[in-house]
């Protein structure tokens, strides 16, 4: 049946990045509550639900129009609130195949309003969630790489380039540099620092870095999980970018970004990849020759 769903959830979301172990591992989980529709042998449609979420909802584009994703929500609305929950939301939360439920690409035009003319609402307000990626073979060089040590930047201040707290050096973090960077982390972004606490990136383990930005006195004042080929052959990705609050706008983050991206190309990535993240850094990741490739409807329905 898992593979079943995998298949379905494949052909429905063909741009969604994850990797087939990854998508099995989440559709499997015990907690998870699962809901089909079949014509003959062939699974139509299908609804998986936990909690007071729903990670997936998909029927086949050769079936839509014909009620089934309306009777598969409506189930998983009726179970959640006969659980005693007083929303439902579109996927996120402690596990999930997509931040929300994906929209504004090719077959999916209409998804959002799927959702909407059934009560729900983009919890976002005016922000978007989105995935965001490039192509390495149209990617000139950033000009910021590994090794480097660059001043920082700020349009509202000036500062002394020659200030040994205000020079940084763009390197992948050792074992030794863990409990620094986490504390560098805690203060930036606390929801990351439990990325940021595990040994094996920091051991190079699995493709998995973490890269930091170090001034010139010893303070890790930026980090950056980057990973090579993490959900599938080619694919590099970046992301939990994180700058203390107090050297925040000299353009850390940017050049980190940078950094890690002319790293995956070096390395024979053929695309760089980042998920689950926000308006308010799209900017940033342009910098890098980032664009937007998903949208995610960040959907919640009160009973």
């Amino acid at each position: 049946m898992i593979e079943q769903i995998t298949t379905l959830f494949r052909l429905c979301y063909p741009g969604i990045v994850r990797s087939e172990g990854s998508v099995r591992r989440t559709l499997s989980h015990e907690e998870n509550h699962i809901l089909t529709r079949f014509e003959g042998d062939a699974l139509v449609g299908a609804a998986v639900y936990y909690d007071d979420r729903i990670l997936m909802l998909c029927v086949h584009p050769d079936y839509r129009g014909r009620g089934i994703g309306s009777e598969l929500l409506t189930e998983c609305e009726n179970a959640i609130r006969a659980a005693g929950y007083p929303s439902v939301f579109l996927s996120a939360g402690k596990k999930y195949l997509t931040p929300g439920a994906p929209m504004e690409f090719p077959g999916f035009e209409g998804n959002r309003a799927f959702f909407e003319k059934r009560g729900y609402v983009h919890t976002w307000g005016e922000g978007e969630c989105v995935d965001m990626m490039l192509t390495m073979e149209d990617l000139d060089d950033l000009g910021v790489h590994l090794g480097d040590t660059v001043p920082g930047v700020s349009k509202k201040q000036t500062l002394d380039p020659d200030d040994t707290s205000n020079r940084f050096i763009y390197r992948f973090a050792t074992p030794e540099d863990m409990e620094k960077t986490a504390d560098c982390v805690a203060e930036a972004a606390d929801y990351f620092v439990k990325y940021y606490q595990n040994r094996a990136p920091y051991e190079g383990k699995g493709g998995d870095h973490v890269l930091i930005a170090e001034n010139e006195e010893g303070l890790v004042c930026g980090a950056l999980l980057v990973t090579e080929g993490g959900e599938a052959a080619g694919l590099g990705s970046v992301g939990c970018t994180s700058t203390r609050k107090s050297f925040a706008g000299r353009g850390i983050a940017t050049n980190m970004v940078k950094a890690g991206t002319m790293f995956l190309k070096e390395a024979g990535m053929t695309y760089g990849y980042l998920g689950y993240t926000y308006t308010d850094i799209i900017p940033m990741y342009g910098r890098a020759g980032y664009q937007v490739s998903m949208k995610y409807f960040m959907g919640e329905k009160k009973f």
